[in-house]
C-alpha cells in the first residue's frame, strides 16, 4: 500500500523473568498491564473514541497470575 501512520504508540510491559515465559503472569507484570491498560484508554480517548476499559482491567490483569 505504501501508506505509512502518521502516529505509531508502542504501550507494553517488561517480564520479570524471562525464563518464565508462558507461565502466567508475575503480580509486578500483572500490576504492569493494568497501568498499560490505562495508557492505551487515554490514548484511544484523545483520539475521541470512549473505551471503557474497567471491564477489560478486571478480565486480563484480575485473570492468570503466578
Amino acid at each position: 500500500m505504501g501508506v505509512l501512520p502518521g502516529v505509531t504508540w508502542v504501550v507494553g510491559c517488561q517480564p520479570v523473568d524471562a525464563a518464565s515465559l508462558g507461565l502466567g503472569l508475575s503480580p509486578e507484570v500483572a500490576r504492569a498491564v493494568e497501568v498499560a491498560i490505562r495508557e492505551l484508554q487515554s490514548l484511544v480517548r484523545d483520539l475521541g473514541v470512549d473505551w471503557p476499559v474497567d471491564e477489560t482491567i478486571s478480565a486480563i490483569a484480575g485473570g492468570d497470575v503466578m
